[in-house]
């Protein structure tokens, strides 16, 4: 063989194999390149994410899965309805891409369903402050929805992936099981169609065997074939023998009929009929109104001439006070000062704190509250501009405040503290009202107050900041109220007199 024809042969082979492994999806697919940053994002081991210490904390459980064996619970399923937060949360640092993607599946349930309750999934910056709501509401589907979102303005951020439940302690229960949960970086865009949609569940073929009739094929007679002896010839002086050629009846072959299917049918479901329930309005019975006595009146005289007097109201204010000089006229300043008004409890303040919390003290004190801390190196802060009247009376602020150290981290150094302050709308400090920090009482519900008679007719902001570094201390904040009370106030009512 020549040199030529070996090169062809060994060149050939070779030029299949590049064309085939250049035909589209020999290669691997963009989301095999993808990067997976979540540890157990199937919840089968106990790495990865946190589930914050509150009275309804969430748990790993197997009471509903997706795959393999268990999942994540947050809320309440059984036990005291009881009004507390439940989250499940993991950080993570993302590096640069192309497209960030955050997908999961959940079973939410609340029953009865209840519309005050809230179920949740966001990202968190590092200081716990929510950067984006991707998915809320109220549902009970009591089956597993696949979500799915684009998240790339996240990429290179320090952040949470967070998933919360709040309930409000009556009526419903209301709780969200999670799994599979998978936050990828992607080396090419991929197409995401954000939102929740429900899992169709995969039908599963049962094979059943059925058995097949046999045909059995009668055997059809077949026509012998009988020698006939063919007569001799027999040469005879007198006469020339004459050959008779007997025919034989060629058989006749009868096809066998072939079986023909029947078709079977396929069960169809029958549709149950639901009894509706049918309102008939019972008859009212209308009493027919007994005819009433006419009254007939008889005219007086009247003088001619004399007009009718028509009686007019005239309003006249009452010059008498209805409180005396030395009472006090009160009006509270602060709008939600409890944290229980608005779809986050915070309405009214400007804030980046994550949630509210319950914190019940070393001496059976329960109060729900402002929440700060709870992690380390965060910075919560929370504030609220308020006008005090310029009238000359009693001013004063008042507040709830406890610090609970976590208990085993070390303890609290300068950076793990809370201060709270008044400000002017500039920003600028104007007063220090408190320092909370390793110095002060824990695990115990205090009350604060203060005289802020010299602010009269100015716009105070108080504000209140916390800070932690190696620690992840919890401070709570509740009833913040300021009262403005007036000296003598003079409360004036209309009164209605009757001209004559």
């Amino acid at each position: 063989m020549s040199k030529r024809r070996w090169l062809a042969l060994l060149f050939i082979p070779g030029l299949v194999l590049i064309l085939v492994l250049a035909q589209p999806g020999a290669a691997s697919s963009d989301d095999d390149e993808c990067q997976e940053l979540l540890l157990n994002g199937d919840m089968e081991s106990g790495e990865g994410w946190i589930f914050p210490p509150t009275a309804a904390r969430g748990v790993y459980s197997t009471d509903q899965f997706f795959s393999p064996t268990r999942s994540a619970r947050i809320g309440i399923v059984d036990g005291d309805n009881v009004s507390s937060f439940s989250s499940l949360r993991q950080r993570l640092q993302s590096p640069g891409g192309e497209q960030m993607i955050l997908s999961w599946r959940m079973f939410p349930l609340s029953q009865p369903q209840d519309g005050s309750d809230l179920q949740f999934v966001g990202i968190l910056n590092s200081a716990l402050a929510e950067q984006r709501r991707l998915w809320s509401g109220v549902r009970n589907d009591a089956a597993w929805l696949d979500c799915s979102y684009d998240v790339s303005e996240f990429l290179s951020s320090d952040i949470y992936v967070n998933f919360t439940v709040k309930n409000d302690g009556a009526n419903g229960k209301t709780a969200l099981y999670v799994d599979d949960v998978s936050l990828k970086v992607c080396p090419a865009p991929q197409q995401v169609s954000p939102g929740c949609a429900p899992i169709t569940p995969t039908a599963t073929v049962t094979e059943t065997v059925t058995s097949t009739p046999t045909n059995t094929v009668t055997p059809t007679p077949t026509a012998s074939f009988t020698d006939t002896p063919t007569p001799s010839v027999t040469a005879t002086p007198t006469e020339d023998a004459t050959v008779t050629s007997t025919p034989t009846t060629p058989s006749t072959e009868t096809p066998t009929p072939s079986a023909t299917p029947t078709a079977t049918g396929v069960p169809t479901d029958t549709p149950t009929a639901t009894a509706t329930a049918t309102y008939t309005s019972s008859p009212t019975h209308t009493p027919s109104p007994s005819p009433s006595p006419t009254r007939t009146t008889t005219p007086s005289p009247t003088p001619e001439h004399s007009p009718t007097a028509t009686p007019t109201f005239t309003p006249i204010v009452s010059p008498t006070p209805t409180s005396t000089p030395d009472t006090f006229v009160c009006q509270q300043l602060v709008f939600n000062p409890g944290f229980d008004v608005g779809i986050d409890n915070y309405a009214g303040w400007e804030q980046n704190l994550f949630i509210t919390a319950t914190y019940k003290d070393k001496d059976g004190i329960e109060r729900e509250g402002a929440w700060f801390g709870g992690a380390t190196e965060s910075v919560h802060f929370l504030y609220q501009d308020i006008e005090i009247p310029a009238i000359a009376g009693q001013t004063s602020l008042n507040y709830w405040w406890a610090i609970n150290p976590f208990g085993m981290d070390p303890p609290l150094n300068a950076s793990d503290a809370m201060t709270l302050t008044l400000r002017n709308t500039d920003d600028e400090v104007l007063d220090l009202l408190a320092v909370i920090d390793g110095d002060s009482d824990s695990r115990q519900w205090l009350n604060a107050s203060f005289d802020l008679d010299a602010y009269l007719g100015q716009t105070l902001r108080f504000y209140a900041e916390a800070t932690t570094q190696d620690t992840r201390t919890s401070w709570y904040l509740d009833d913040v109220l300021l009262n403005s009370c007036a000296r003598g106030a003079a409360v004036y009512l209309p009164a209605m007199m009757r001209d004559q």
